[in-house]
């Protein structure tokens, strides 16, 4: 109706929603597990090094493959962020 741009900017927008929608409140939790294990439970630095990479895989690769499964259906165009 309004939108300015092309499906390939809309789809870039929609993606990068995703990814932030998804991502950022894994992150959080990733987060919130770090200093719960630290500061609760006494985990040793050590310890958190050897689970540190999950913290930072999940929210990635669960964050990248909705927002991918996103531009494979053909989501983003046409849909409510924007891009009518």
């Amino acid at each position: 109706m309004y939108a300015i741009g092309s499906v390939a900017s809309c789809d870039a927008q929609g993606f990068f929603t995703q990814l932030g929608a998804i991502g950022t409140p894994l992150y959080n939790v990733s987060l919130a597990t770090f200093y719960y294990l630290m500061l609760k439970r006494n985990w040793s630095i050590r310890r958190l090094k050897k689970v540190e990479i999950w913290f930072h895989l999940v929210p990635w690769v669960v964050g990248l493959s909705t927002a991918a499964w996103g531009l494979i259906a053909k989501l983003y165009a046409g849909t409510l962020n924007g891009c009518w």
